[in-house]
């Protein structure tokens, strides 16, 4: 949704990675 794997986030891609 945001980075995909948090590429630019750190803890957006906690979860963002999966969706």
């Amino acid at each position: 949704m945001y980075s995909k794997n948090g590429s630019g986030l750190k803890q957006a891609d906690t979860f963002s990675e999966r969706d």
